[in-house]
């Protein structure tokens, strides 16, 4: 067996400063764990956020008497943003939905920021997302999309959260006017 020199055998059994050593080591990772946590916290969050805004404003709409006009629709639209917190970075789409003997029917649609209104053809890629109705049963489509790009670059990409909240129309007569373009 191979006797080390004093000064290296003192050295290993010292015990000073191992608290410092732990510190220095482990301090980067959590770190790293602290960034990533309020990434994807916010990532979630945003998320929510998005999701509750929509149920509300999907239910104002439905609860609108009278004319629903593009003013209205844009007000909505600043409304949105003030809740979410949201910078121009998203689009809303308000659609009414109807059943008919065919099948679902847009009546009448309209977006807001770039967004655009959805048609009978797009229509047909969202139908897993819209509830069965019954026949003559009117509801109100409130679909947002916003951009969301993550603080510290983490390995979250860039990425729009989108959600659809279909709301049954509220007034007994069921109907909500088209809005003029």
């Amino acid at each position: 067996m191979i006797r080390l020199p004093r000064p290296i055998r003192r050295f290993l059994r010292a015990e000073d400063a191992a608290i410092s050593v732990e510190a220095a080591i482990m301090m980067p990772v959590l770190v790293v764990f602290a960034v990533a946590s309020y990434a994807y916290f916010e990532a979630f969050r945003r998320s929510a956020t998005l999701a509750k805004a929509s149920y509300a404003m999907s239910d104002a709409v439905s609860r609108q008497e009278g004319d629903i006009t593009p003013e209205f629709l844009e007000g909505l639209h600043d409304i949105f943003a003030f809740v979410t917190g949201s910078e121009g970075d998203f689009s809303l789409r308000i659609s009414q939905l109807v059943k008919e003997d065919g099948g679902l029917k847009v009546a009448w649609s309209y977006a807001t920021g770039d967004g655009e209104a959805l048609t009978q053809e797009t229509l047909q890629l969202h139908l897993e997302r819209i509830p069965a109705l019954q026949a003559n049963d009117r509801i109100i489509a409130f679909e947002a999309s916003a951009l969301y790009a993550p603080a510290f670059n983490i390995g979250l990409p860039i990425q729009r959260a989108h959600t659809i909240v279909a709301t049954p129309a509220r007034k007994s007569n069921s109907a909500l006017s088209e809005p003029a373009t």
